[in-house]
């Protein structure tokens, strides 16, 4: 008998599988867009005329939109074993959620000793989240720049680094990669960076973008009224302002303008940054 090979669409399935595990995996496919592309598989929309507006705005939404509907408009595409997939990984979520809550509640002093739950450090300051990301104040990881614990709503991984940050070391991040292409060494040297951090650092905001996609939305040419330009003479910010280019200089006004916008606290920004933002402390 003839060996059987599978068709080309269970090939081009298994591309598809792969593609979707790994964009639940890094939190760009959420439950509730799991369940819109079952309705959407249901309602045969394949366009992205029906992509919720919030998530137009984020690049690798959009992205992973587009990548999974020009699957589904092959007509040997298996919908239903798509929508089963799709199925799966919400259960999976839930149970993952579910456990979550189980292992927190089952959380008991040992004899002899005290414990302390752990919480995300953001979410006990009130820092606002990543845009689009998750709502638990659960611990999902420890920042590699910073230490603290921080939920999947104040973190996420690099996959080009391949190393978790949390959402207060962003405005640092973009303030050295400023003070990184400054003119003046004395300045470069007030902002070190090892060998080993460097590759965390961007040179232009489409940089930056790439890595944190989630904030396309917020730093946008759009809304120049909420951009800052430091004061004449303002000190340490204003001598960085003038003494690098104007790439630079629009990462210094996003660093500042996240902070805003995400409430982070002054004690968790650079000091450079602390007296520029507007952040009421908590």
């Amino acid at each position: 008998m003839a060996e059987l090979h599978p068709g080309p669409k269970y090939r081009r399935f298994d591309i598809f599988e792969r593609f979707v595990r790994g964009r639940v995996e890094d939190h760009t496919l959420t439950r509730v867009r799991l369940e819109k592309l079952i309705d959407d598989l249901d309602r045969q929309e394949l366009d992205l005329l029906d992509l919720e507006p919030e998530a137009r705005a984020f690049l690798a939404v959009r992205i992973t939109v587009e990548v999974l509907k020009e699957h589904f408009k092959y007509p040997d595409f298996p919908k239903e074993r798509a929508k089963d997939l799709f199925r799966s990984l919400i259960d999976k979520l839930d149970r993952t959620q579910e456990e979550r809550e189980i292992a927190s509640a089952r959380t008991e002093p040992l004899k002899g000793y005290g414990t302390m739950p752990a919480i995300c450090y953001s979410c006990h300051y009130k820092t606002k989240m990543i845009p689009g990301q998750g709502t638990t104040v659960d611990p999902f990881a420890a920042c590699a720049i910073c230490g603290v614990l921080s939920c999947d709503g104040h973190g996420k991984r690099d996959p080009g680094v391949r190393r978790f940050q949390c959402v207060l070391c962003v405005p640092n991040l973009l303030t050295v990669s400023a003070a990184q292409q400054s003119q003046n060494r004395q300045i470069r040297e007030d902002f070190p960076v090892s060998e080993a951090e460097r590759q965390l650092l961007v040179r232009t905001i489409g940089e930056f973008l790439e890595r944190w996609p989630e904030f396309s939305n917020l730093i946008t040419e759009e809304r120049p009224g909420q951009f800052y330009a430091p004061e004449t003479n303002s000190g340490r910010l204003w001598n960085l302002w003038n003494s690098v280019p104007p790439e630079a200089q629009q990462l210094i006004k996003a660093a500042i303008l996240i902070a805003e916008q995400l409430e982070i606290r002054p004690q968790d920004l650079p000091a450079i940054l602390a007296s520029s933002t507007r952040r009421r402390d908590r």
